[in-house]
């Protein structure tokens, strides 16, 4: 048997939790002698989901932990959103219009459609605002993901180079 218990995590979670920001004395609600109970303490810690405060050390004795409070990760994860942590590590992917129209300008220019389709495209697209070729990116993207198989190739295309 794990001697980790995602039962007992919870539970000391939930307890740092309540009195956060305070540290709490471990053997309040637990016993601190207990090597399972200080096992799931430190992973805790380990993990950074709460930080000890005091920690006994003796030779020949084993570590304890005795006093400890949740961490702000700590928090997030017993946040069914994610806490703040989920929109700190939000990725914003900015695109320079230029480069989007070279790119969209090149996929046109090796289309399969008529050498005078592509000069009228090419013309149209040359005069976009970047709002107008944000919608079209957008669309783009929302047209991917309605083939997944064509993101799971795309995908593997891309992890090969």
């Amino acid at each position: 048997m794990s001697v980790l218990d995602r039962q007992l995590q919870l539970q000391i979670l939930n307890r740092l939790h309540d009195e956060y920001p305070e540290f709490v004395e471990i053997n309040k609600f637990l016993d601190a002698n207990d090597r399972k109970i200080q096992a799931n303490l430190f992973y805790l810690a380990e993990h950074g989901l709460i930080e000890p405060s005091a920690i006994r050390e003796a030779f020949g004795v084993p570590r304890m932990m005795t006093l400890a409070k949740i961490t702000s990760r700590g928090l997030d994860f017993l946040e069914d959103d994610g806490g703040l942590g989920a929109i700190l590590r939000v990725v914003t992917v900015r695109f320079d219009a230029e480069n989007i129209k070279t790119l969209l300008e090149e996929k046109i220019l090796h289309s399969n459609i008529s050498d005078e389709q592509k000069k009228s495209v090419i013309h149209k697209l040359k005069s976009f605002s970047g709002e107008i070729l944000k919608s079209i990116i957008l669309k783009l993207v929302e047209k991917g993901i309605e083939k997944p198989e064509d993101i799971a190739r795309f995908i593997d295309m891309i992890l090969k180079i």
